[in-house]
């Protein structure tokens, strides 16, 4: 049995729900550290949570992000200097639809996911039972 923390859903869609409305031209300094972010956050919570059909959406926001922000920052590139800085471009449009995708995907699955409120009864306490 694990205990689930309902916060880590809200905590989770707080990422997610900002990255619906990245524009292509937005620089990708001004982007990195929440891209970052959502990546960690998805590695987390699906690390954390047994979802199966979220899965392969999450990895489709993941693998979106990754090619803004690698998993290697050292190999972030901003741009810069006589090139110009860097914008988010094309990209942000498969960002744009992954996180919207993941989004619909997750509220489907967590409306059937297994999850009770259960209120104490005299001096027996949920969580002191479990």
């Amino acid at each position: 049995m694990l205990r689930v923390d309902c916060f880590q859903f809200f905590k989770l869609g707080q990422k997610i729900h900002p990255l619906k409305s990245i524009k292509d031209e937005e620089l990708v300094s001004q982007v990195w550290f929440e891209v970052y972010q959502t990546k960690q956050a998805l590695t987390e919570f699906f690390q954390t949570f047994p979802l199966r059909i979220s899965r392969d959406p999450a990895q489709k926001l993941y693998e979106a992000l990754t090619r803004i922000v690698p998993d290697d920052l050292s190999a972030l590139d901003l741009g810069g200097g006589e090139e110009g800085w860097k914008t988010v471009s094309y990209r942000g449009f498969s960002v744009r639809q992954s996180a919207s995708d993941l989004e619909t995907v997750l509220a489907a699955e967590l409306n059937n996911f297994d999850t009770y409120f259960v209120s104490q009864k005299g001096s027996f306490s949920t969580p002191d039972l479990i």
